[in-house]
């Protein structure tokens, strides 16, 4: 975990910033503002720095909890930028860096912009305008630097709005951009100026010397007013920077745009830029002035891929250049788009360990994807595919958009000819031996939130309002379950956690397994005849690639050849020096998931101060240092007596025992043949011999005792757990459960999550989302009565068979959860469980109706068609009763902006499938209607903004993410009874199975009832600043038909969708 400060001053902003793998830990910011009319002179603003920077640097280490000694180094902005600020904060870093004994860093100005901006965004390969006070460039990553493809000839864009503030007198507070920014949404008439576009180049001077000389009598004689030579201004200048960052995207075939510097943040040429990149089939990426501001984190965040890369200066070289090129420096540290999705996912599993393979090339070699099963950690790759497609996060979820990414991945599958098998987790381990981890990282999540909240409240330019948080929607895993359903993959949902089970299936059908998670790089087979091949799911690129030579068996079939490009761990590689158990007993020392405190010898602080590695961060000489101290030995027992005695006698056997069981965690002592068996693969299932040998997993993959177990065998066997078959094992959740039920399960249509609160010890912590922190009713006190029955009825169930054992998260009738206070801490409660059965009745369906009745007070309708209406309505009818949010902005569903939004686009999505499908392949109509979603949404944000101030509301997304919580445990629920209807009325495990599908209610799929978080916000939004009588009208006359996408049957369409819409509120009247 690399830990920088970095101070930015290159003009009149100065900030210190501290950035910790990429999350910015504090970032403050003071700015030198002239009187109106005046510029910036260097002597005085070097003047200001130096009145503020020591105040700044002690405010930025308050704000982030650090102390100076945890510091990995100090960064500062090299150039360019003016002289004598840039000299002021250069002496301020070279005196820190002394004072606290840390490595000197200097930063490229124009870069730490760049790579600021693809940390906050997301964005993997973009074409990059960059636009500011100082410089205005179009840049593109080619071999190894950002290249320069166009740029200013004279002065910055930035330059040419400040000089023509002065020329109009116009204040410099905040700064003249954002001043010009305001007036020109003023402005209606247009001045026509020069456009001055030069290949690649542009030139601001004449087109200011223009107006400079003609404003003066445009302004006196009223022709034209300040607002229109703005607007003119904006809009000429504009339109020369898009033209000349379209033609760059069209040299580089890139679709991808990322607009960074200060005038970056301006609505209006992001507005212009979405427009050219959506004409091409692009993405835009932009910031908000947080970052897209001059800044110190920026330079922190930098420094940090430097200092990890090894790049440090010698105190001689830390100088300044006022004339630093952006295509002067080395980006050692950019590797390709991979370096982002390493960092997202290296926090899961053993700390920092990403980093230290990565950081040795020889750890990973080639490989190609092609004709073969693929094992996938589905946990991990629901979220790195979320964050590689860089969809927002801060309005619950955009999951239309998600489908289109992950679709994407299986079509590249499919055509390469790889067997996708998705494996996801159930419930959490029985011990519940994470909880310090999930309580951890929930404070931490909560942390994260709270500051990107208070963030929002300090934005001046709210007009450019995009909040970042950095915050997994909760939906992902759901969502990839449907998507995985309709396309026939295979999948599968383990009983408890799936690590171990995942690289065992890959073992068992000898092919690879891809994960994000850094345990993977831990596993290792003890069958010298068995092979383990990690592709690392951040390496698999999205881009398949054609073979000149087929492979023997599309030579065969006459069919072209294509394969994926990644990376695999190298069998043969430095890392596999280390062998078992001595390399779960390194993931131990380092600290892993559940083990994170075992106490280290004075050895490894003195290996860690003469580490071979003296440019590395202090976490990876420490991870070095552990690998190298290992290296010496040739069984566990010296390594272990060491370590213990380091500990108290009385504290020497649970430390042993935590040791030995955590070596156990890594033991892969379970067979995947049951694992494939459910996934339909046969006994006899073997990879083809015809795959082509660039995709086998070659001889030097298989491990012997001498080499994967060490040279000195330990047996196996004495880390190893008991293996229990499962579903006879008396402690298993599936003991005596009916089939159909296990099934379910496996399939998730039971959401295991939900099952926690039983049988795993220690209590549940609740998964933190984007949700309102300071209110005293939490997303979690929503769900509290769907969870009370959800829980009543396992009881019941457990009773009911005599497996009550089972239960080990209850105690004395009591489970336990985790709520939070409105100061983020997590408090351990007792909530008592009754145990529940649907009621008596003569037929399962009867039973299902008495259930809801009784339970929930809804009365079901019979024969109501469609059955996705009736689920919808019973879903707002639940939510809003428990909705403390919802019911403080409405007086009932029929007013609520939430409600309303969500049931539009829900029927609209439904709509659009409905009739697009008729014509259209499945993928095709689901990206037509994903664009026409961000249009819609943009639309209503700028209808919202026309009359009110886009301040970015809270409650309306917490109550999103609650409907989203009550769909899951709805979905959850019905899955549940369907089964212990029909199971109590026959009594028998071997019941007749027809009546598993209720003739009552179903759902929409949830990427289609949530398809677009922030569409249902600003559609909210927009029906928020009505009057409660006009909400419901403006939804079914107005929104409706703007969601449907226009078809030849686009008038029986709008019919059908606007009968269903008033269906629902029809139907919701009855069930209230």
């Amino acid at each position: 975990m690399t830990i920088v400060l970095g101070i930015e001053g290159s003009a009149n902003k100065l900030g210190v910033g501290i950035v910790r793998d990429g999350s910015v830990l504090a970032n403050p910011r003071v700015t030198y503002i002239t009187p109106p009319g005046e510029g910036f002179q260097p002597t005085e603003t070097a003047r200001f720095h130096q009145s503020h920077i020591i105040e700044l640097v002690q405010k930025a280490i308050k704000e982030a909890k650090v102390d100076p000694s945890e510091l990995d180094a100090v960064a500062y902005t090299k150039g360019p930028g003016m002289g004598a600020p840039l000299l002021t904060v250069a002496i301020v870093a070279r005196t820190l860096a002394q004072l606290w004994n840390k490595p000197l860093i200097g930063v490229n100005h124009c870069i730490a912009h760049i790579e600021m901006g693809r940390l906050i965004t997301g964005a993997k390969s973009p074409i990059i305008l960059y636009v500011s006070g100082g410089n205005t460039q179009i840049i593109a990553f080619v071999s190894g630097r950002y290249r320069i493809f166009g740029e200013t000839i004279d002065i910055a864009l930035g330059n040419c709005f400040d000089r023509f503030a002065r020329i109009v007198n116009l204040s410099n507070d905040p700064s003249p951009g954002y001043n010009i920014e305001k007036l020109a949404k003023q402005g209606s008439k247009f001045f026509e100026l020069p456009y001055a576009v030069k290949g690649m180049d542009v030139s601001f001077a004449g087109l200011l010397s223009f107006l400079e000389e003609r404003a003066p009598k445009l302004l006196e004689t009223g022709e034209y007013t300040v607002a229109d030579l703005c607007f003119s201004l904006q809009e000429t200048a504009f339109a020369m920077v898009v033209e000349i960052t379209e033609r760059a995207m069209a040299h580089c075939d890139a679709n991808e745009v990322l607009i960074v510097g200060g005038v970056g943040c301006n609505v209006r040429l992001q507005e212009m830029m979405n427009c050219m990149a959506e004409e091409r089939g692009a993405k835009l990426f932009a910031t908000d002035e947080r970052f897209c501001i001059d800044n110190g984190a920026m330079i922190a965040h930098t420094g940090c891929l430097m200092f990890d890369a090894g790049l440090t200066f010698p105190l001689k070289d830390s100088v300044v250049s006022q004339r630093y090129r952006t295509d002067a420096v080395d980006a050692v540290w950019h590797s390709d788009t991979r370096s982002t999705s390493f960092h997202l996912l290296g926090q899961m599993g053993i700390r920092g360990l990403w980093t230290y393979i990565q950081s040795n090339s020889e750890n990973f070699s080639s490989y190609e994807l092609h004709n073969q099963p693929l094992v996938i950690d589905a946990e991990n790759f629901a979220s790195l595919c979320y964050r590689q497609a860089a969809l927002r996060c801060e309005y619950s979820g955009e999951y239309l958009a998600f489908k289109c990414y992950v679709q994407l991945f299986l079509k590249q599958f499919r055509i390469c000819h790889v067997d996708p098998i998705f494996v996801f987790d159930g419930c959490h381990s029985k011990e519940g031996s994470k909880l310090d981890t999930l309580l951890k990282r929930n404070v931490d999540q909560f942390n994260k939130l709270s500051s990107a909240l208070h963030d929002i409240n300090s934005i001046s330019n709210l007009d450019s309002l995009d909040l970042k948080i950095d915050i997994t929607p909760r939906l992902c895993r759901h969502v990839l379950v449907e998507i995985l359903r309709e396309s026939s993959v295979r999948y599968i949902a383990c009983e408890r956690e799936a690590d171990i089970s995942i690289a065992k299936l890959a073992i068992h059908l000898q092919c690879p397994v891809t994960s994000g998670d850094s345990d993977f790089l831990i596993y290792r087979p003890i069958d010298d005849n068995q092979v383990y091949s990690f592709i690392p799911l951040s390496s698999i690129l999205l881009d398949c690639k054609q073979r000149s030579l087929p492979c023997s068996v599309c030579k065969l079939n006459g069919a072209p050849c294509f394969f994926i490009s990644c990376t695999v761990l190298n069998n043969s590689g430095p890392f596999y020096k280390l062998k078992y158990p001595m390399l779960p007993l390194f993931a131990i020392l380092v600290g892993n998931d559940i083990t994170s405190n075992i106490h280290l010898p004075a050895i490894i602080k003195s290996l860690i101060h003469t580490s071979d590695l003296p440019n590395a961060s202090y976490y990876q000489r420490r991870i070095h240092a552990i690998f190298n101290w290992l290296l010496q030995f040739r069984d566990i027992k010296q390594p272990l007596s060491l370590i213990l005695s380091l500990y108290s006698q009385n504290e020497r056997d649970d430390t042993e025992e935590t040791i030995r069981s955590g070596i156990s965690d890594y033991f892969l002592n379970i067979s995947g043949e049951n694992l494939a068996h459910a996934l339909g693969f046969s006994n006899k299932h073997c990879v083809s011999l015809s795959v082509p040998s660039s995709s086998k997993l070659e001889k030097s993959n298989i491990q012997n005792p001498t080499t994967s177990w060490g040279s000195c065998f330990e047996d196996p066997s004495e880390f190893s757990k008991p293996i229990f078959e499962r579903n006879n094992d008396k402690v298993s959740i599936f003991h005596h459960w009916p089939k159909e039920l296990i099934e379910r399960f496996k399939s998730l249509k039971l959401i295991p999550s939900f099952l926690d609160y039983m049988y795993v010890r220690n209590g549940v912590v609740p998964r933190q989302v984007v949700e309102d922190i300071k209110s005293p009713n939490s997303i979690n006190e929503c769900m509290s009565t769907m969870r009370s029955i959800l829980n009543g009825l396992i009881y019941g169930l457990e009773n009911h068979l005599g497996t009550n054992e089972k239960l080990c998260g209850m105690e004395n009738e009591c489970v336990t959860e985790y709520r939070r206070s409105s100061n983020g801490q997590l408090t351990k409660t007792l909530i008592s469980v009754k145990p529940l059965k649907p009621p008596c009745a003569k037929t399962p369906e009867f039973s299902f109706v008495s259930f809801f009745s009784q339970s929930f007070n809804v009365n079901l309708v019979k024969d109501f068609k469609p059955l996705e209406i009736q689920g919808l309505a019973v879903l707002l009818v639940l939510w809003f009763r428990s909705s403390f949010h919802a019911q403080s902005k409405a007086k009932n569903i029929q007013t609520s902006p939430v409600g309303l939004a969500l049931s539009c686009c829900a029927i609209a999505i439904n709509s659009n499938c409905e009739f697009l499908g008729r014509n259209n392949t499945f993928e095709d109509f689901v990206n037509s209607i994903c664009t026409h979603l961000n249009k819609c949404a943009d639309l209503a944000k700028s209808v919202y903004c026309q009359r009110n101030s886009p301040f970015f509301c809270i409650e309306d997304v917490h109550q999103l993410n609650e409907l989203q919580s009550m769909a899951s445990g709805l979905n959850h629920l019905v899955a549940l009874i369907e089964v212990l209807c029909p199971f109590y009325v026959s009594n028998i495990n071997e019941f007749d199975t027809s009546h598993l599908k209720n003739s009552f209610i179903s759902f929409y799929p949830l990427w289609m009832l949530f398809a677009s978080g922030r569409l249902i916000y600003w559609i909210g939004r927009h029906l928020q600043s009505l009057g409660p009588s006009e909400r419901f009208h403006k939804v079914i006359n107005d929104w409706l038909p703007k969601l449907l996408i226009k078809t030849d049957f686009i008038s029986q369409q709008q019919d059908c969708a606007q009968r269903d819409f008033t269906k629902l509120f029809n139907l919701i009247d009855k069930l209230n």
